[in-house]
């Protein structure tokens, strides 16, 4: 009378008298239990046939795991070769390119231009000044200051447009476009300042334009009504029309023909509002008048302009730019060299740095051409290139603007031209490179295919230069590999080799070797690249970063390319580059390195299979485990793929083992026992103990997963309370309880010690776990002895839910007498007083945290103890008193409603008594159980 409800509550408890209930595990699903169950049979490793993990290891893709080997790939291999690169983009190339350190004269009038009065006769005077000369001084600047003052000079414009001076706008483009008829003034900055001049060109037209189109707008009330995008010339008012011609006869007055050409074509897209489909005659006209000017360069970056202007308006009209083309080309005829000769003299420049100013002009000029063009055009050109003298820099245009496939047909004709470039003329050998990057994109003759090698490598193997020869080696290798065979790459690799190891010099050139073997790996068949001899050869050129980036790159392809492997060369040569790749591993490598390689070595050992000779792949493995003892992941696939072989040489006997077979599977177990302990990581340690161990069970060798099971069970108080997990600390307690209940489910069906009884293992675990540090505010002893309890009551049906094949259980091995079962209910009411002890020790934290989460706990142990127990008083008053309980944690509310729910309706639903199972009817204690808490 004197006791308080809590201690009369733990009167009741502590005197129980649990039994387990007996019952059939083959009718129950998991829809009979009150709370979730999670089905972990799908991904236990023994379930895959392949082993864990290993099919998504054979489909790794290296370039997902590493970002900027992706990227350099993507850049290589991916690239648009047909996508017209537009001017915009060339421009910041050039203005890079060509650069100057010297001063560079301009008149004054760039750092100013004057304004006069404003006369009487406006027009009169407008003409007079566009003719009129400031007697502008020469000034130096430099590039810097150039380019600053020529900046200006648009804003100059932009603003004295804005001001309704057009006039001076005007002026300020004329002067402007002066500046490109000087080529005495620092040549090679020329195609820089043709840029910058026409960027203003470009302003002034668009201004003129824009301000026309508006003249071409008209008003109905307070609506606007604009021209439309393609509007026709009788859409145009007649003010529109007026200021159009007006521009037109400013520019007619314009007496110097250079300024006069370019202005014309800043604004030549006003002629649609004078007339209809009037271009293409304009660009005809434009293009004769640009004959007028002497100067070959001067002349060329004038067709240039013209070419973007056909390309903006026109872009499918090609004759105009036909034309033009054919006029430059005539200006390279034999009769023209003493001029020549005597300009760059008086320039002090020479004749390769002249021809090169030229590139960007002419670049741009055949590409606008080729752009969609027919074969025909580009015929024409080669056609007109042989009356010339030999230019390499108009051969390169005409190579690389033109059609692939085109280039690549006449690929031996374009050959002949190269071979009689000049020095001063071009560099043969880029121009080898070229066709060789357009020929490996295109496809030549069949006829022709070993005939451009032949000629091109008889001259290419001659070169003494080792920079040039390693450049043009860069390229080739890549077209026997897509036009010819495996023959003619492996005679290349000889050549490479031979060259490369005169006086060592392959050190100074592994970032081209690097690149070749980048074009092997991409272009070629593993088991085709190893069947060359000279392969590994060149494989062990490489040195240092070098070697070790080569190796990554390899052994990304071998995982990428294969199925498996069993070749003992190929085998021999991939342990050496991951060994390779390995040992680069040091204390200053990145995570991700280090996983990255991790994942390589672990999908090629499971590449590697020798079928049936187990034997040989066990000893394979012997190897890499000697080989990459640095990396725990390695190791840890290593235990899985031995596991995964003893399995494979499991099932080959259909569960049946022979001597040999039982020797095997020894051997893999005592791998495994040797290979664990190297693993730095606690839980893999555990897992993998246990994994083995099943092994060890399925092969009935019961010594080992003795073993097995309590080295898994000692290394339980490695465990941390906490460990570092992406830079933060995370508590253990879910993981441990995770595998604690994976180490229980393999439990059950692991057979009892004849000497220390059938449940020593269980015993030993709670020992481990009594003795371990949980955090004070934990809940996992409760949730754990909640798992033992379901545990014990499997042990005490008369036959296991799940066994192994030809190994007897403890039901068989050991008599279902009084004194098992009473050992059997000492250790269920221990491990239910122990989880009790937890819970008041949780119950002395009244947060609202601590308090849900005991709630959750206890709410588990309860549904296993209504489970797993018989329907005595002790039991029913038992679980009442634990639930009253638990009933003043506030969040243990809506558990109660499950627990409910789940004896309501195992109460009222129909089953069926299995006589022969000795399980009696539920029902009445389920009712009980429903009503005396239903009431609480």
């Amino acid at each position: 009378k004197n006791m308080s409800d809590e201690q009369k509550i733990e009167k009741v408890i502590r005197d129980i008298n649990w039994n387990p209930r007996i019952r059939n595990f083959s009718n129950e699903t998991c829809n009979d239990l009150p709370f979730e169950v999670i089905d972990h049979e799908q991904n236990h490793p023994l379930k895959k046939e392949g082993g864990p993990s290993s099919s998504e290891r054979a489909q790794i893709d290296p370039f997902t795991l590493d970002p900027l080997s992706r990227a350099a790939f993507l850049q290589e291999e991916y690239i648009d070769e047909e996508r017209f690169e537009e001017w915009i983009e060339k421009k910041e190339a050039i203005l890079h390119k060509y650069t100057t350190n010297e001063n560079i004269s301009v008149p004054s009038f760039v750092t100013g231009v004057k304004q006069a009065a404003q006369p009487v006769d406006r027009v009169k005077f407008r003409l007079e000044q566009l003719d009129e000369d400031d007697g502008d001084e020469i000034i130096q600047l430099s590039q810097k200051d150039y380019i600053s003052h020529i900046e200006e000079k648009r804003e100059d414009l932009i603003d004295a447009w804005e001001s309704e001076k057009r006039v001076k706008a005007l002026k300020t483009a004329i002067k402007c476009a002066k500046l490109l008829g000087d080529t005495r003034s620092v040549l090679s900055f020329y195609p820089s300042k043709f840029v910058l001049i026409t960027e203003i060109l470009d302003t002034f037209g668009d201004l003129v334009y824009e301000r026309i189109k508006r003249r071409s707008s008209s008003q109905d009330g307070d609506i606007t009504i604009k021209l439309p995008p393609n509007f026709r010339a009788e859409m145009v008012s007649d003010s529109a029309k007026e200021t159009a011609k007006n521009w037109y006869f400013k520019i007619a007055s314009i007496r110097e023909i250079l300024p006069r050409i370019y202005i014309e074509m800043s604004i030549i897209e006003c002629y649609r509002f004078l007339e209809n489909d009037v271009f293409e005659k304009k660009f005809t006209i434009l293009n004769q008048l640009i004959r007028g000017i002497g100067d070959p360069l001067v002349s060329m970056y004038a067709r240039a302009y013209l070419a973007r202007k056909v390309r903006k308006i026109l872009p499918l009209y090609k004759d105009s730019l036909s034309d033009s083309l054919s006029d430059f080309i005539a200006t390279q005829r034999p009769e023209n060299n003493d001029y020549l000769h005597y300009y760059l003299e008086d320039r002090e420049i020479s004749m390769s740095e002249y021809f090169d100013l030229f590139t960007p002009a002419l670049d741009w000029n055949f590409q606008c051409l080729a752009d969609e063009a027919p074969e025909s055009y580009f015929h024409d050109a080669l056609n007109q290139y042989k009356d010339i003298n030999p230019n390499g820099f108009l051969l390169a245009s005409i190579i690389k603007n033109f059609n692939d496939i085109h280039v690549s047909e006449n690929a031996m004709a374009i050959l002949k031209h190269i071979q009689n470039i000049d020095e001063d003329r071009g560099d043969k050998w880029d121009l080898y490179c070229l066709l060789g990057e357009t020929i490996v994109r295109g496809t030549p003759k069949n006829k022709h295919k070993r005939k451009i090698l032949n000629r091109v490598w008889g001259e290419v193997t001659t070169i003494a230069d080792l920079d040039t020869y390693m450049k043009l080696a860069r390229v080739y290798i890549k077209y026997p590999l897509k036009h010819l065979s495996s023959k003619e790459v492996n005679i290349l690799l000889r050549d490479i080799v031979q060259h490369a190891m005169v006086e060592k010099q392959f050190f100074d050139y592994q970032p081209q070797l690097q690149d070749i073997m980048d074009s092997l790996l991409n272009n070629s068949d593993f088991h085709t690249l190893f069947s060359m001899k000279n392969f590994l050869p060149f494989l062990d050129l490489f040195r240092g970063d070098f070697q070790t980036a080569v190796n990554m790159r390899l052994l990304e392809t071998f995982i990428e390319s294969t199925d498996v492997v069993s070749d003992p060369v190929i085998v021999a040569t991939i342990v050496g580059v991951a060994k390779n790749v390995h040992d680069s591993i040091n204390a200053l490598s990145f995570g991700d390195d280090i996983r990255h390689i991790s994942k390589l070595i672990s999908a090629f050992i499971y590449k590697i299979d020798y079928g049936n000779n187990v034997d040989k792949l066990l000893s394979f493995l012997v190897e890499c485990r000697r080989a990459f003892s640095n990396l725990d992941t390695v190791k840890c696939d290593l235990v899985l793929r031995t596991c995964q072989v003893a399995m494979k040489q499991y099932n080959s006997g259909n569960g049946s083992l022979s001597k040999e077979t039982a020797t095997f599977a020894r051997a893999c177990i005592a791998y495994c026992f040797i290979t664990i302990p190297s693993i730095e990581s606690v839980f893999s340690r555990m897992y993998l103990y246990t994994l083995v161990a099943q092994i060890s069970l399925l092969n009935q060798s019961l010594p080992q997963a003795d073993s097995l099971l309590k080295s898994a069970m000692k290394i339980i108080p490695e465990v941390p309370p906490e460990m570092a997990v992406d830079n933060s600390e995370v508590s253990t307690e879910d993981a441990l309880l995770e595998f604690l209940n994976y180490l229980i489910s393999v439990l059950i069906s692991v057979p009892g010690h004849p000497e220390k009884g059938p449940y020593y293992l269980i015993e030993g675990l709670r020992g481990v776990i009594d003795e371990y540090e949980w955090g004070s505010r934990s809940t996992a002893k409760i949730q754990f002895y909640s798992s033992v309890i379901v545990y014990l009551n499997a042990c005490y049906q008369e036959g296991p839910p799940y066994r192994y094949e030809k190994l007897e259980s403890n039901s068989q091995l050991f008599d279902r007498n009084e004194r098992t079962q009473g050992l059997l209910r000492e250790i269920i009411e221990d491990s239910i007083n122990s989880a009790l002890d937890a819970i008041d020790e949780m119950d002395k934290f009244v947060d609202e945290m601590a308090q849900h989460e005991l709630a959750e706990a206890v709410y588990r142990l309860l549904n296993n103890i209504i489970i797993c127990s018989d329907s005595s008083p002790q039991t029913i008053d038992m679980i009442v008193d634990m639930y009253t309980r638990c009933k003043k944690i506030s969040t243990f509310h809506n558990m109660m409603k499950n627990i409910l729910h789940y004896l309501n309706v195992r109460a009222n639903e129909e089953t069926e008594i299995d006589e022969d199972m000795k399980v009696i009817d539920m029902k009445p204690y389920y009712l009980q159980l429903y009503t005396r808490l239903s009431s609480i």
